[in-house]
């Protein structure tokens, strides 16, 4: 029993003292790893893989340094179990022949088979009931940490008690809100809002503006019950919908994103797709709205992904926060979980053929479901990453359209699209189509707050500064109102007002030309439906390969073959002491007279033998552990290392919780994964509109796939051990059978040897095939993370001798495109079309065109995000003959989708240590970030939440601003940078760039035509292709596409 209350001891020690520790350090590095997997493509951009896989290395090796101690004391366990029984036996023989007795079969064989019994249940299995124990503490600690956390107050805003009726008989709906006060965290020492009053009636559209961080999407968080109201009162009447600036769309088709669980009414549908804009988006998906958009909707662009999360208002009518009316809501960072358009829009809503069209058309996004592959069907993936910016967009506004609720909360949805959707979707969708609605427009769109009923204007400390209509405001001469009117222009503006006073003098009124999309696009044009890729699955047992690669990521020659000695030396050990048993009890049998010379040398032999065996099991054990803890480093750090030079269309095409599983444990868990951090990412507008159930009975699906897979491999365990138990009660048999037969002139020794080791092969039997299965199962882990050692890998890093470019390259910031084209990965249509186009040093070059026709993708090209076909010239260099790093450090860019991560401002700015203090200080005053940091404890060395959930989306577009004046190369690129902040942010940022960019390359992709409107020369595109490259002025001469646009700002 001395073995069991070492077990005890040396578990409880490696378990509950280390796991808990363990747990929170495999967080932290699992938290880095998905936040990298997230934001792959701006680490690619920015050439940073390299600290962030030293992060994740240093992390793993924090987690490791407490693994590591936990296995040195299972080592010893491990070491006890081998030599336990071998041990009490030797301790019992010993004081047995020191008492003056002599060893005789009987007396041996008995004790070793009564020892050889327990020996399984009370060295393996009791100590391992032990470390579960343990195991059990640590996660119920950490469910009842999570249990305890603050829940949402469902019933917390008020309602009104007093309920108007319309001449119906139904109520009026209705939204007050009453001098609230309100504050995120309850440790800040200033409310976010502070006494914010409204009230808004059936027709009324109240425009909500203010500088970056004002609080403006904290106000619809009031609204939504997720922001909890210190002081005053929300009073509301009837239901809410909520349409977000950052669209979400979840991995199913772009019908579904709409209906989002909704029930299907064509009528409505076709309504909502129509004023969505969404028809042309739904005639080119490859399946219409059957499409399936994939993680984080691969599928959609920008402006797609909006529009869908609009039209997802437009479908739904149901979802109660409340006890008086449910919430649809179209949030501020569009959200799109992996499922289908169509799913994404319904979202558990049920399917209403006309409803859904309404929602399509207004929410344009008719001809994006005509290019997508499946339609409406098409798959969007977790977080809608195949999506472009407006598409998400327009499928989270078109989710809030077919809603149909009562009051409407759009939170910038119109930032991610281009100017004439942007305008279509103002007037068809918000204007029109929710004419009897209340409507609160979160929004830094000039042109379309002075259509407002009222306004509500937020200072940057959250308070009101004004409410009213536009004349209203303007009359009381609030500061804002110079930004409203454009009264404030410098000198560097004063070539738009010419412009747009040129095209004013020649405007005439037009409607949006947008292709209807036919019935086909919702109805089944295509010919099969899509279906969300499963991940790969081996059948078949582990080969021998893999274990091979994972003996040598954990051993070189030298230490495999030290483990493999001390393996056979003290197995050969373990065995020879049995039979120096049966030799010595079989001497004393035949040796009737006691010999104290003969005991005296059995029992210096026989300790020898133990403590030889102690020591080579210890050695044997620890050696192993060595080779185990070497393999899971090395196999981690080389294959994350690997996953980070991937192409970024693996990141595209695999959920974020697929390649995260591969670094944790079994594969039935991936789907889990992703669907939880799909469903975190859009958790306000599933709440919002209700659709709880539909996701947790989805979490259920996914989980009992992977339960049911569980116990399917316990089952099979188990019913193994049993018919192995049956082979060896008819080995036994045999071996009695054989024994008495043979019995004459078998001595005593022998037979009790034989008898014995037939028992113990009984419970060593059941144990030694449990083990090989559970080995199976582990190396099934090994075996996928290996897969990720095939994955296709970028081009080089660094540049060749022949081709280095100069150390002052690019010294000027030329580019010139030479026919280039580019296609991307699983697809043969080209995004762009043979390009030709140069770009003289220091221009300032203005890239537009509508949602899809190829903006960013000049982006991937010039990056080699995704290698095009012909040449892209910079200063004379063919960036496909130069190491990915050495074109990526030299190019800055600020992305469409600002990514912070968790961690010190400072290694967010600088994470290589290039700059000094002053000069990210300065870089930050130039962003006027530098106060926000000086509040933060620690300052630069201050920690910024996960994603930066600390700053607001335009604070941190201005960190992305930040880096680049950091790096200050040739060439700068800004992706839409100014999309989603207000106009005071747009012309911080705007201004910064002339001040600091002055003479470099900047191209400048945009919705907004008046940041680019004073570029040297604009770039219009279309379907990939240049259809105007021309100085502004020259171009609206020309009344082409520019010029349209322009007019319809």
């Amino acid at each position: 029993m001395g073995k069991t209350t070492v077990g005890q001891i040396v578990n409880l020690m490696s378990n509950d003292v280390n796991r808990l520790m363990t747990a929170q350090l495999t967080d932290n590095r699992l938290r880095y790893m998905v936040e990298i997997i997230s934001g792959m493509r701006v680490i690619k951009m920015y050439a940073w893989e390299q600290p962030f896989d030293d992060l994740v290395a240093n992390a793993r090796k924090q987690e490791v340094g407490y693994i590591k101690r936990s296995c040195f004391l299972k080592a010893i366990n491990m070491s006890l179990f081998n030599t336990a029984t071998k041990l009490i036996l030797f301790a019992a023989f010993i004081t047995y022949v020191l008492t003056g007795h002599v060893l005789t079969a009987k007396a041996v064989f008995v004790s070793m088979m009564l020892f050889n019994t327990l020996r399984v249940n009370m060295t393996w299995y009791f100590p391992q009931a032990i470390a579960m124990g343990a195991e059990m503490l640590v996660s119920c600690r950490r469910i009842q940490t999570f249990l305890e956390l603050e829940e949402i107050q469902l019933n917390s805003t008020k309602i009104s008690n007093s309920v108007e009726l319309n001449t119906s008989g139904k109520q009026t709906p209705e939204l007050s809100v009453n001098n609230i006060s309100a504050k995120w965290s309850e440790d800040s020492p200033y409310p976010t809002l502070h006494n914010i009053s409204a009230h808004l009636k059936p027709g009324d559209l109240l425009a909500v503006i203010g500088p970056v961080g004002a609080g403006k999407t904290s106000f619809l968080m009031t609204l939504l019950n997720e922001l909890p109201v210190l002081e005053g009162s929300i009073q509301t009447v009837g239901t809410i919908s909520y349409a977000s600036q950052e669209p979400w769309s979840f991995n199913n088709s772009v019908r579904n994103n709409i209906l989002f669980g909704s029930e299907y009414d064509e009528h409505r549908y076709k309504q909502v797709v129509h004023v969505c804009a969404l028809e042309r988006d739904l005639q080119i998906f490859p399946f219409g709205d059957k499409t399936l958009v994939g993680e984080k909707g691969v599928s959609l662009s920008g402006g797609q992904k909006a529009r869908i999360t609009l039209a997802r208002y437009g479908i739904h009518g149901t979802g109660s926060i409340q006890t008086v009316g449910t919430i649809s809501y179209a949030s501020q960072e569009p959200w799109s979980f992996n499922n289908s358009v169509r799913n994404n829009i319904l979202f558990g809503s049920e399917y209403d053929e006309h409803r859904y069209r309404q929602v399509v058309h207004v929410c344009a996004l008719e001809r994006d479901l005509q290019i997508f592959p499946f339609g409406d069907k098409t798959l969007v993936g977790e977080k809608g990453v195949s999506l472009s910016g407006g598409q998400k967009a327009r499928i989270t506004l078109a989710r809030a359209l077919y809603r149909n609720s009562d009051i409407v909360l759009m939170d910038d949805p119109l930032s991610a699209v281009d100017t004439s959707v942007a305008e279509h979707i103002f007037d068809k969708c918000i204007v029109e189509y929710l004419s009897d609605k209340i409507r609160i427009l979160v929004t830094h769109q000039i042109q379309f707050i002075r259509k407002a009923t009222q306004i509500l204007v937020l200072s940057p400390e959250g308070r009101c500064l004004g409410l009213g209509s536009y004349d209203e405001l303007q009359s009381q001469g609030l500061d804002f109102m110079k930004l409203l009117s454009d009264q404030d222009m410098d000198a560097t503006k004063q070539q738009e007002r010419d412009l747009m006073r040129t095209l004013s003098q020649n405007s005439y009124d037009t409607k949006i030309t947008s292709r209807t999309a036919s019935d086909d696009v919702m109805d089944g044009q295509y010919s099969g439906d899509p279906k969300i890729q499963d991940e790969n699955r081996e059948l078949g047992s582990i080969s021998g390969r893999v274990y091979w690669k994972y003996i040598r990521a954990g051993a070189g020659p030298l230490l495999f073959s030290v483990t493999l000695f001390f393996t056979l030396v003290s197995q050969a050990i373990f065995h020879g002491s049995d039979y120096y048993l049966t030799e010595w009890t079989d001497s004393n049998q035949e040796n009737t007279n006691s010999d104290t010379s003969a005991q005296n040398n059995g029992v210096i032999i026989y300790s020898s033998l133990m403590g030889a065996l102690f020591m080579t099991s210890l050695l044997r054990a620890i050696t192993w552990f060595v080779m185990f803890m070497r393999a899971s480093v090395n196999l981690h750090n080389s294959i994350f290392y690997r996953l980070l030079r991937a192409p970024i269309a693996v990141f595209d095409n695999n959920p974020v919780g697929r390649i995260l599983n591969r670094f944790t444990k079994d594969l039935a868990r991936s789907p889990v994964y992703s669907h939880v951090s799909t469903t975190l990412s859009g958790l306000a507008s599933v709440r919002a509109y209700g659709a709880q159930e539909m996701f947790e009975q989805q979490y259920y699906v996914y989980q009992d796939d992977h339960s049911a897979t569980w116990i399917l491999s316990i089952t099979a365990n188990r019913s193994f051990g049993l018919i192995m138990d049956w082979l060896c009660v008819g080995y036994i048999v045999v071996i009695f059978a054989v024994l008495m037969i043979y019995s004459d002139g078998l001595k005593g020794g022998e037979a009790g040897l034989a008898f014995s080791s037939a028992l113990m092969l009984t419970g060593m039997t059941q144990w030694g095939v449990r083990q090989s299965a559970e080995l199976e199962s582990q190396m099934t882990s090994v075996e996928r993370i290996i897969e990720y050692s095939k994955l296709p890998q970028e081009a080089p890093l660094d540049s060749d001798d022949r081709h280095r470019p100069p150390p002052d390259w690019p010294s000027k910031g030329q580019i010139e495109l030479r026919n280039m084209s580019l296609v991307y990965e699983g697809s043969t249509k080209p995004v762009l079309k043979n390009l030709c186009c140069s770009v003289k040093s220091g221009e300032k070059i203005g890239i537009v065109g509508r949602t899809g026709a190829g903006k960013s993708s000049i982006i991937s090209a010039l990056f080699r995000m995704v290698e095009p076909r012909g040449e892209v010239v910079v200063d004379g260099v063919d960036t496909k003959s130069i190491g990915l790093h050495d074109l990526r450090r030299n190019i800055s860019i600020i992305p469409q989708d600002p990514v912070v991560f968790t961690g010190p401002v400072r290694r967010n700015l600088d994470p290589f240590g290039e700059y000094t203090d002053d000069l990210i200080w300065s870089a930050l005053e130039e962003v006027q970030l530098r106060h926000a940091v000086q509040d933060l404890p620690g300052q630069l060395d201050g920690l910024l939440s996960e994603g930066g959930g600390n700053l607001s989306v335009g604070q941190r577009q201005l960190v992305c601003l930040a880096r680049a004046i950091l790096r200050h190369n040739r060439l700068l690129v800004l992706d839409e940078a100014t999309a989603n902040v207000d106009h005071r942010t747009d012309a911080l940022i705007q201004t910064t760039i002339r001040h600091k960019f002055s003479d470099r390359t900047v191209l400048t992709i945009a919705h907004r035509l008046n940041t680019i409107i004073d570029c040297d020369r604009v770039l219009v595109l279309d379907a990939g292709e240049i259809v105007e490259f021309d100085e502004p002025f020259a171009l609206l001469q020309r009344r082409g596409q520019l010029y349209d646009m322009c007019r319809k700002t």
